[in-house]
């Protein structure tokens, strides 16, 4: 098995500022709730919040589950995506010791058709673990 490599998560140049992303973040470990819980998510409410008003991000969705965070945001090209998760991430670490995986998953999104389902995914992704009846009925969840 070779080893894997890492992608940089840098915003190609050619990417237009109002492009949407879809972006999971792990914790190291899975299956154990260290996310969902009130003063997990209110943190992660409060610092995406911030970022936001910080001009680093605009955040469509944001859904908590136990282990992972699904976010839909735009980002600062000029700050860039890297940096904003990884300062973020390193954030709610110090502050709520929140042990996350290396690196994260991210997906431009290139219309409004996968926008939509790519909200809805993130939406149902509680329905679907059975921690919820309905995307409304779970309280770890962030629209704008």
């Amino acid at each position: 098995m070779g080893n894997r490599k890492w992608l940089r998560h840098d915003i190609p140049s050619w990417v237009e500022a109002d492009d949407y992303w879809f972006i999971t973040f792990r914790c190291v470990e899975r299956g154990r709730n260290s996310l969902a819980t009130g003063p997990a998510h209110e943190a992660i409410r409060e610092s995406l919040l911030t970022y936001q008003g910080q001009g680093r991000l605009r955040v469509l969705e944001a859904v908590t589950m136990p282990d992972h965070l699904h976010l839909v945001a735009q980002f600062n090209l000029a700050q860039g995506m890297r940096g904003t998760v990884s300062n973020l991430k390193r954030y709610l670490s110090r502050t709520q010791g929140i042990r996350w995986q290396e690196g994260f998953f991210d997906h431009r999104i290139r219309s409004d058709k996968l926008l939509r389902e790519t909200v809805d995914y993130a939406r149902m992704n509680p329905v679907r673990a059975g921690l919820a009846k309905r995307p409304e009925d779970w309280p770890y969840r962030w629209s704008r």
